[in-house]
């Protein structure tokens, strides 16, 4: 079974990908409410 071999590499890719998607989305909100800053100045 080459099982081990597998999650040996998926397990850190998902990690990656995980903490990828949540960067972008905190990026993204963070873009936002400057947006907002913005307007009300």
């Amino acid at each position: 079974m080459m099982l081990p071999l597998w999650n040996n590499f998926l397990l850190p890719l998902l990690h990656f990908v995980v903490l990828r998607s949540n960067h972008d989305k905190r990026l993204k909100e963070e873009q936002e409410r400057r947006e907002k800053e913005e307007d009300f100045a």
